[in-house]
């Protein structure tokens, strides 16, 4: 078996649809069918995991080796983000953010515009 000789272009991209693919799932199907979309689902995971390990990977070896990041200052920036949501259990959690402008509850984690009414989300001062 030959390996894999996708142009790095060609391979990133894989690797991001991979990583940014979203799988409706609609209501109404068999066991077997549901067996089949959980195995797919898990096969999608675990290639969206081994896409993010090896993006985290790139990025570590770029910021260690072009602007001199030590490990140190990687270890307090994941516990920092980390304690971002009030809670360092290694996990990022969703913060409830609320448009100021129609009082409803944004539905992304990072969201700058709202997606109910378009009004603006960005921190004060970006």
């Amino acid at each position: 078996m030959q390996p894999n000789r996708q142009s790095p272009v060609a391979y990133t991209r894989t690797m991001l649809s991979y990583m940014l693919a979203n799988t409706p799932i609609s209501g109404g199907v068999s066991s077997a069918d549901a067996r089949f979309i959980a195995e797919d689902a898990n096969k999608a995971s675990e290639l969206k995991i081994q896409a993010l390990e090896l993006t985290c990977a790139a990025m570590w070896t770029i910021l260690r080796d072009k602007l001199g990041v030590t490990e140190a200052e990687l270890v307090q920036a994941i516990h920092d983000v980390d304690a971002r949501d009030g809670v360092v259990d290694g996990k990022i959690s969703p913060i409830s953010k609320e448009c100021p402008h129609c009082h409803r509850k944004a539905l992304t984690r990072n969201p700058t515009k709202c997606a109910w009414c378009g009004g603006d989300l960005s921190p004060v001062g970006t």
